[in-house]
């Protein structure tokens, strides 16, 4: 028995239509591939300006010069925080260096005066009221973060926030950069 045309015309437009379907599939995800934009420039988009210096990466490392960054971009604590969150979020097993700054996870403000003080530069002092122990608790619960920067833009943007707070900084010279 021979087979009627029009059979075949049907597989053969049906094996077609499958072909066509197929190279669509294949050719949307090869696109998707080369088109996304890298994770360095999804985070990148957070900060308010393009970040001429301060940071670089590849698949594996990633550094920021957290002086340098928040320089150049003019970003405030919160966000080269977000910034640096993306950046551990967007790819795991990639390591994230951090210089010239401090990174700050929602904490009390005295937990990172108590830090502060074993370490060399900004410190923290947190006594409105010598001899107040009530008022001394108060304010060492206060909440500080997420935030990352220099020391003394943390603390200067936490003193924007948190106007009834009192912060001194020793050594005398970045009491100004603090307190403003």
């Amino acid at each position: 028995m021979t087979k009627t045309p029009q059979k075949t015309g049907k597989r053969s437009s049906r094996a077609g239509v499958v072909v066509v379907v197929g190279a669509l599939i294949v050719f949307g995800i090869i696109a998707y591939i080369v088109f996304l934009p890298g994770d360095e420039e999804v985070c990148l988009n957070l900060l308010p300006r393009k970040a001429q210096v301060g940071f670089s990466g590849d698949a594996t490392r990633a550094s920021v010069n957290i002086g340098a960054l928040q320089e150049s971009t003019g970003a405030n604590p919160e966000q080269i925080a977000g910034f640096i969150e993306c950046l551990k979020a967007a790819k795991t097993q990639r390591t994230v260096t951090i210089s010239n700054g401090v990174v700050i996870r929602r904490t009390p403000i005295g937990e990172i005066s108590n830090a502060w003080k074993r370490e060399q530069g900004l410190q923290v002092s947190l006594e409105p009221t010598p001899g107040a122990t009530e008022a001394n608790k108060v304010l060492q619960n206060l909440a500080i973060g997420p935030a990352a920067g220099t020391k003394a833009a943390v603390i200067r943007s936490w003193c924007t926030v948190q106007a009834q707070a009192c912060v001194t900084c020793v050594p005398a010279q970045c009491r100004k950069l603090a307190t403003r």
